[in-house]
């Protein structure tokens, strides 16, 4: 029984996703004729939690929060300078992270955006 449980462990420790470092990328909102907006993260795991910061670029970066992992999803929000809030689902495999976030502007107007994004080397 021990080594069923020690087993069954070990298999979902092998199932999250290694989401420390750099990752660039764009997100691109279908809803607003394809507009692109370049993205850059910074990420730190720690098991199923997730720290960092993310911008447009790596010089413009605002503090990560709220950020988990669980298996190879990963779910974070990042405040943007009193305009609002992006919210982030997104799903690595391995050196690419792809989902989905929303921005949620102060006022009550949203949009979504599609995010891909490549570890950076």
């Amino acid at each position: 029984m021990k080594r069923i449980a020690l087993l069954l462990i070990l298999s979902a420790a092998g199932l999250w996703a290694d989401a420390t470092g750099k990752w660039s990328g764009a997100a691109k909102a279908p809803e607003r004729g394809d507009e692109t907006q370049s993205l850059f993260f910074i990420f730190k795991q720690d098991g199923a939690t997730l720290t960092g910061s993310g911008g447009p670029t790596e010089e413009e970066q605002h503090p990560m929060e709220m950020g988990t992992v669980e298996g190879d999803r990963l779910k974070f929000q990042v405040p943007v300078g009193g305009k609002g809030t992006i919210y982030f689902d997104l799903k690595a495999s391995g050196d690419q992270i792809n989902g989905e976030a929303q921005f949620k502007k102060n006022e009550g107007e949203s949009a979504t955006f599609q995010v891909a994004l490549k570890k950076v080397q």
